[in-house]
């Protein structure tokens, strides 16, 4: 026999508990160590919650988005300018300036910088007109109008050209609640308590607390219900008739165009022409975005094709209405698949555009600005 057997069952319980305990700190030192030191996108240690923007990237910031997942973009270097956009530091306004404001996918950070639909803009135009982008991850109208209040206006821009995406809709409303409005315009959101203790910080970090937090959106989930951004935003939205939309997410609709059509008040208050653009998403062809198809939240999705035509349609016409100049893209990524047979747009695994793209953008907007 031996000496562990030789125990009696109180101490025994006490050897297991304090070799699981032994066990548990090593697996966790050694995750903080990969945490921590391992190379890998350290995106969110870069973005930073504010009160004027909400969350925004950190200026003089650096940082490398490695690919994940099926993708296989070669790594991608990020470095943020003075005031916070990606690129080198602005220079005086010498030419026709123009912004692109967006969320993740005018973010680009999968792409080289040169590589940018912006940058090769930038490039082709060289003196006649200058491009600025700025996107930042989950960000919509009503955080851009912050952005452009706080910031944009400062850059002396022409014209500023806003890509709404299909689930800004109910990213206005929950901005909303968190904006303080002077007039129309979303000053501030109120604040949070930014400041975290090294020791929730390295809370934040163990594996036990992911593992504890996935349980946690698991039971919800088989309790609640999961909703699923295929059927609760996806569908809706694009494959409804829009009188049977369900009355929220008419509402959601309505409430961002008309942020999106108070932005354009106060860009035209200021000589500043708005263009408005849906944009476009891999769900639409069937060989894109092949990483994304098999998750839950796109469950049903398979190898469907679900246009924004539809969508597209409504939001023309609902502009028009409010005096808001709209654009659809669409369409001209459908002529670019056609014409590129087998060549994707998207990446498969996070769904933005890839380096071919951004190409297709350059194409659209080459003509869009020839002869300004």
């Amino acid at each position: 026999m031996n000496s562990f057997s030789k125990l009696d069952i109180k101490t025994k319980f006490c050897v297991v508990i304090f070799m699981s305990v032994i066990f548990i700190t090593v697996v966790e030192l050694l995750h903080l160590f990969y945490m921590f030191l391992v190379p890998k996108d350290n995106f969110t240690g870069i973005i930073h919650y504010n009160n004027y923007t909400h969350h925004d990237y950190l200026p003089n910031a650096l940082f490398t988005n490695y690919a994940t997942g099926e993708d296989n973009y070669p790594p991608a270097v990020v470095s943020i300018n003075s005031i916070g956009i990606r690129g080198p530091e602005l220079k005086q306004k010498k030419s026709y300036r123009v912004i692109f404001l967006g969320d993740s996918f005018i973010q680009a950070d999968e792409v080289q910088f040169e590589d940018t639909f912006s940058e090769k803009l930038n490039e082709y135009f060289g003196s006649r007109v200058e491009f600025i982008s700025h996107g930042i991850s989950s960000w919509s109208p009503i955080v851009e109008f912050s952005w452009l209040y706080h910031k944009g206006i400062s850059l002396k821009p022409d014209e500023v050209n806003i890509f709404l995406c299909i689930n800004d809709f109910w990213g206005d409303e929950k901005y909303g609640r968190q904006a303080v409005f002077y007039g129309e315009i979303p000053i501030c959101y109120k604040s949070k308590n930014q400041k975290v203790s090294i020791f929730n910080h390295l809370k934040s970090k163990l594996l036990i607390t992911s593992v504890l937090k996935k349980a946690e959106k698991l039971f919800k989930a088989e309790k609640t219900g999961k909703k699923s951004f295929l059927k609760d935003v996806i569908q809706p939205y694009c494959e409804n008739d829009k009188n049977d939309w369900p009355l929220n997410r008419k509402n959601y609709y309505e409430r961002t165009l008309q942020i999106v059509s108070q932005i354009n008040d106060f860009l035209a208050s200021k000589n500043i022409q708005l263009n408005v653009f849906l944009t476009p998403m891999g769900y639409a062809w069937k060989d894109e975005i092949q990483g994304i198809r098999g998750l839950p939240n796109y469950k049903g999705l398979g190898d469907r094709m679900i246009s924004q035509n539809r969508l597209e349609n409504y939001m023309l016409d609902d502009f028009k209405k409010l005096g808001v100049k709209f654009y659809k893209l669409e369409s001209f990524f459908s002529e670019a698949k056609k014409m590129n047979q087998g060549v994707k747009l998207f990446n498969s695994a996070d769904g933005h555009w890839n380096k071919n793209g951004h190409e297709v953008l350059v194409r659209y907007f080459t003509t869009f600005y020839e002869g300004r």
